[in-house]
């Protein structure tokens, strides 16, 4: 387990916020979606964009080949995400006057209500010149521990990739 002082508390924001987008009054705007196509059901809740997927929000930005989101017929919150690609990207600038965030994996999953983001596949993170990689980055948005794990230990493979991370000086703080 890492605890990372800054590159963490940037990621509260930086990886997928989309009810509370970092930069002051973006949680207030429109979310955009771009889509060969999108199907909405109104009853589960359920949206799911396919094909050359962008997402905006503000500063937040999302690519991805797929996303399907859900949210709570009642309140429309937003309960699950999942962006898959090759990968999936997403962008966001965490506060002004702070480089911008961005989270790659061939899938990223986003659970709210337990406040974890995690990243699947040739994950990767990076904020200026701090950056971590691994086969699997989970982060939590609350406690602000995230654990990076390397394909060597998800396959059990002496062989494979270890995990690995980059801390400039001035974030250690």
């Amino acid at each position: 387990m890492i605890r990372l002082k800054t590159l963490t508390v940037t990621l509260l924001a930086g990886l997928l916020t989309l009810q509370a987008a970092a930069l002051p009054g973006d949680r207030d705007l429109a979310i955009r979606g771009k889509a060969h196509k999108t199907t909405l059901d109104g009853n589960s809740g359920q949206t799911t964009l396919t094909g050359s997927v962008v997402i905006t929000q503000g500063a937040l930005s999302i690519y991805a080949d797929e996303v399907i989101f859900r949210r709570d017929p009642d309140t429309q919150r937003i309960t699950y995400l999942k962006a898959t690609g090759q990968p999936a990207r997403f962008v966001d600038t965490p506060t002004e006057n702070q480089p911008p965030v961005e989270m790659r994996g061939t899938q990223i999953e986003y659970f709210p209500d337990e406040n974890t983001i995690i990243t699947f596949g040739q994950a990767e993170l990076q904020q200026s010149d701090n950056q971590a990689s691994g086969e699997r980055i989970e982060y939590n948005t609350q406690s602000g521990v995230m654990v990076i794990e390397s394909a060597r230990l998800i396959r059990n493979d002496d062989s494979a990739p270890q995990a690995e991370f980059t801390l400039q000086p001035e974030t250690l703080d």
